[in-house]
């Protein structure tokens, strides 16, 4: 395993909340493998891994379709690789699977992490851990069940979940993820703005924008 960076202790990466980074999809509007197709000369997927290792000491990376082709991908990086054999059956299993693995390290929270929002930085996720970690809600100033990320019109992911809830995550099902989760602890969760950084790389489209932005950043705009 190759050495870690030097850290100060706003940097170091969590030892209270593990990530699950999210990376089992089929890709149906890209038409091939997306995570392994490359913004500046790196794969999304290892792009996304490096900054889950870079906040969580503890990464659970969830693969689908063709496993041990995106595990070379992550070749070299600290992480566990979790198989989600009932990919195709949507997100609430890769995280049902992720949260099994993850389990054993005794998180006091849960980060998931979607490995196609490229702009998703170690600085927001350090902000959203804070936000986890500090905020107080409700009328009895308790630590919050759920820190999300917010952006115009909804709430997501990259999003925490407080142990609290882990029975609740273990029951979702279907596409929607952990949404309903979210929105049934609204009254208990803080948020974070993400603005741009919510653009997913779901098409050809996007990946070509994307790649303009590494150019020139305006360019998103």
């Amino acid at each position: 395993m190759p050495e870690a960076p030097e850290s100060s202790p706003a940097t170091a990466p969590a030892d209270d909340v593990t990530c699950l980074l999210l990376a089992a999809g089929v890709s149906r509007r890209m038409g091939t493998a997306k995570l392994l197709l490359t913004l500046d000369g790196k794969s999304l997927l290892r792009r996304a891994a490096e900054t889950a290792c870079a906040v969580c000491r503890h990464v659970a990376v969830v693969l689908g379709r063709e496993p041990e082709r995106h595990a070379a991908a992550l070749d070299g990086l600290p992480v566990e690789i979790v198989v989600n054999a009932d990919y195709e059956t949507g997100m609430s299993s890769s995280i049902r699977a992720g949260l099994a693995a993850a389990v054993r390290w005794r998180p006091e929270g849960v980060l998931i992490l979607l490995a196609d929002q490229p702009a998703v930085t170690p600085a927001f996720l350090r902000s959203l851990l804070e936000a986890f970690r500090s905020g107080r809600v409700g009328p009895d100033d308790a630590p919050p069940l759920v820190a999300a990320s917010r952006y115009p019109g909804t709430v997501g992911p990259p999003v925490i979940f407080s142990r609290r809830v882990f029975a609740e995550l273990q029951r979702i099902e279907g596409e929607g993820g952990a949404k309903a989760v979210i929105a049934a602890h609204e009254r208990h969760a803080v948020f974070a703005d993400l603005d741009d950084a919510a653009v997913d790389v779901d098409t050809p489209e996007d990946l070509e924008q994307w790649r303009s932005f590494e150019r020139d950043p305006e360019g998103l705009r």
